[in-house]
């Protein structure tokens, strides 16, 4: 398999009881950034990350958190 980077969903309705644990361990990629960790607390992100990065073989890496993307899309053609 090959160990490349994992974008984990952590704390999203698929991560119940720190099911990402169970996702890292059997993707096992070398690195690993959550993605859909908007409902955790702030002040339990250090707790629930350290937990992540304790109990896989794991690089886990959190990014900068960003307050949105925007898109924007060409104009619809007319016919």
């Amino acid at each position: 398999m090959s160990r490349s980077t994992c974008w984990p969903p952590c704390g999203g309705a698929v991560d119940e009881d720190l099911g990402a644990v169970d996702y890292l361990r059997a993707v096992a990629p070398a690195r690993a950034v959550p993605i859909h960790q908007a409902i955790i607390n702030p002040n339990a992100r250090g707790i629930y990350y350290g937990r992540l990065t304790e109990m896989t073989n794991t690089d886990f890496q959190v990014l900068t958190e960003e307050t949105g993307t925007e898109f924007y899309s060409r104009p619809a053609a007319v016919f």
